[in-house]
């Protein structure tokens, strides 16, 4: 991402999540997205109606590209077996290519935190 400007980074209302964003991306702006908490929802005792709305909104959300040579960055919350993008190991990534609204988005890869050290190093 070192060539690739950022859109300010968006986080859950939580303390560690917004201080994940300050402290890994320290020159951006961080945005907080009441949207995420309900992420962290998806854990809990929620109607199939309720889920299915979260993660229809999710769906629209990966979707969207951003502008040509633009990262998008968004720090949230895992989620449960089988639901959404899965369990993300903790302080993982899921890296996401959109396709366009309507068009879905392709998981590119989940990465562990030692992944992502091992990128530092190359």
């Amino acid at each position: 991402m070192a060539n690739s400007l950022l859109v300010p980074i968006t986080t859950s209302p939580f303390c560690r999540t917004i201080e994940t964003a300050q402290l890994a991306f320290p020159n951006v702006q961080v945005q907080i997205d009441p949207f995420l908490f309900e992420i962290f929802m998806l854990g809990g005792n929620l109607s199939t109606v309720q889920q299915n709305t979260i993660l229809m909104a999710l769906q629209s959300k990966l979707e969207m590209k951003p502008p040509e040579g633009i990262n998008r960055v968004m720090i949230g919350h895992s989620f449960p077996k089988d639901v959404g993008l899965g369990i993300i190991p903790n302080m993982g990534t899921v890296v996401i290519k959109p396709k366009g609204i309507g068009q879905g988005y392709e998981i590119l890869g989940k990465l562990t935190l030692e992944d992502l050290a091992k990128l530092d190093s190359i």
